[in-house]
């Protein structure tokens, strides 16, 4: 009996929760998931476009506030090896040695950091002008500018790949071989 009268008791209680379970929504626009709203009404779809692309262009922002701030570190060390390299130079010049070639290759890549530093400056002006306002283009335009950008960008990779190609089989030759110059131009303890 105690048996009866317990079984009893769960059945009416879990009946007691089902009508919840099986109610109505009372408000259709609300999804399954807490917080996520029906998109299927031309007035929600317009407003999570709205979002969407708000987003989209603050972390565009974002990402070229990046490019200017990587392209100030990435020309900013070239020059500092470059005027390190002339300053070498010059002191190995007073010093007697001949530096010719090492000062026409700090000339080429003095022209190469410039090539460089302009590349990236025209990429980070046409990442910003050409998708100024990304909401008010069709995803086509914005495709196409946003492959534009790129080449731009693979365009600054190769100079900096040409730079350190040069600066590793160049420039260090050079260095080697005024390395090599003055070893054998300094008087040696055995010859005094």
């Amino acid at each position: 009996m105690k048996r009866a009268v317990a079984c009893c008791i769960c059945l009416i209680t879990l009946l007691s929760f089902t009508q919840f379970a099986f109610a109505k929504e009372d408000n259709p626009g609300i999804g399954r998931k807490l917080g996520q709203t029906n998109t299927s009404t031309p007035a929600a779809k317009l407003k999570n476009n709205t979002q969407r692309c708000q987003n989209f262009t603050l972390r565009y922002k974002q990402i070229v506030q990046n490019y200017n701030t990587r392209k100030d570190i990435h020309v900013a060390v070239y020059r500092r090896q470059l005027d390190h390299w002339k300053d070498l130079a010059i002191r190995l010049t007073n010093q007697g040695l001949d530096v010719t070639t090492l000062r026409t290759d700090l000339t080429a890549l003095e022209t190469m950091i410039t090539k460089l530093s302009t590349d990236y400056a025209t990429f980070v002006t046409t990442l910003e002008s050409d998708n100024e306002n990304p909401c008010d283009q069709t995803a086509e335009e914005l495709k196409t500018n946003l492959k534009n950008s790129r080449e731009r960008l693979q365009s600054f990779r190769m100079d900096s790949r040409k730079i350190h190609n040069y600066i590793r089989g160049t420039i260090r030759t050079d260095l080697r071989n005024l390395r090599q110059q003055l070893s054998s131009a300094k008087p040696t303890p055995t010859d005094e």
